[in-house]
């Protein structure tokens, strides 16, 4: 199986977004659709004994899933994967007398170091296609996660921006919007 079909859904969802199109759709489609590849052990992954899926539905939900959080986290905005937060975005963190610490979220996702992060913090800052395909693998751990638990797209969507399947989530209702326009041209 080829990588192009999940490129071209991602690059469907992006062009789907309101407002222009991100600068790097190209490079944000492919690390999505590369990801999503990988959780589901899909495409030149599925021949793979050592991989795992961490994503148990299909690979195209997951890339909509992926973009429509990243555009919620952070517009897809070049500077945030590239690790130019401004003091008070990426979840900026403040001492004592409101002495500005860092931040504690990185990436187009907007991702935390957590388990499901933490093999691809240290290489998911950049804006060339391998940080950005590290931060969409750490994005599509933690929405596996959602998956696994909450058992539809809406769900996940939702579990990773409140870790509740049934907040009345804006991204969930938008990542099932997604997936119907992305689905309806013929997809």
């Amino acid at each position: 199986m080829s990588l192009k079909p999940l490129v071209a859904v991602a690059t469907l969802a992006l062009d789907a977004l309101p407002g222009p199109r991100p600068p790097a759709t190209p490079v944000i489609a492919e690390a999505v659709a590369s990801a999503s590849e990988e959780a589901t052990c899909t495409g030149e992954w599925a021949t793979l004994d050592f991989c795992t899926p961490v994503w148990s539905g299909p690979p195209e939900k997951l890339v909509v899933a992926e973009v429509a959080v990243g555009w919620f986290e952070s517009g897809f905005q070049e500077r945030i994967q590239a690790g130019r937060c401004r003091k008070y975005e990426c979840d900026a963190k403040y001492g004592p007398g409101g002495v500005f610490l860092g931040h504690r979220a990185r990436s187009y996702w907007q991702l935390q170091k957590t388990s499901f992060v933490a093999p691809f913090w240290d290489d998911m800052v950049g804006s060339d296609p391998m940080p950005t395909f590290e931060a969409a693998r750490g994005a599509a751990r933690v929405l596996g996660a959602g998956y696994k638990r909450c058992h539809s797209l809406g769900g996940a969507v939702s579990w990773y921006a409140t870790h509740d399947c049934s907040a009345a989530d804006k991204r969930a209702a938008y990542a099932e919007l997604l997936f119907k326009k992305t689905h309806s041209s013929g997809q």
